[in-house]
């Protein structure tokens, strides 16, 4: 049956706009596996370390060497366990590799040194926020005490005066 015939008899015509979306639709549907991998590949892209064929894609048995990989790299004395100083040494590792990262993106002129023009500035609502949680007497400085209990309050999951998480917590 022709394409005219069909459209004649089911009373739905096609236009050529409506091909050119489907065409568009589909061609966007079949790239969107390439494209996702060319975004997971750079910012975020630590997932695609596990696609160790490199292929875009990432199979069970790749998800699962790289976890072993991922653990022997861990695991330095290769016992077969995670020590905490291993753990610990790792982490360490992970940080460094972060904090040269984000040197090298801040570092504009590329001189190996960061000036104040080069540092981000804190946002002042960011700072106003951090004033009206941890300012316990509303003196407008930060003190030696104010910063303990600060910490303490952040390491025990509290986050304002009252002891609310971040938008529930009370302005005294």
């Amino acid at each position: 049956m022709s394409h005219r015939k069909h459209e004649q008899e089911t009373g739905y015509i096609m236009t050529s706009y409506t091909r050119i979306a489907l065409v568009a639709a589909f061609a966007i549907t079949a790239a969107a596996p390439a494209l996702h991998a060319q975004h997971m590949s750079g910012k975020g892209g630590h997932m695609m370390r596990m696609d160790l064929d490199g292929d875009g894609q990432i199979t069970r048995a790749e998800a699962e060497g790289a976890h072993e990989a991922h653990f022997k790299q861990i695991d330095t004395d290769g016992d077969g366990a995670i020590s905490l100083e291993e753990m610990q040494e790792a982490a360490r590792a992970r940080a460094a590799e972060r904090a040269a990262a984000r040197f090298e993106k801040m570092d504009t002129n590329g001189d190996g040194k960061l000036t104040a023009d080069e540092m981000p500035a804190p946002k002042a609502k960011r700072i106003d926020k951090m004033f009206e949680r941890y300012d316990a007497d509303g003196d407008g400085i930060l003190s030696a005490e104010e910063l303990a209990k600060a910490m303490e309050d952040r390491h025990s999951g509290k986050r304002g005066k009252d002891g609310k998480r971040g938008k529930d917590a009370k302005k005294d």
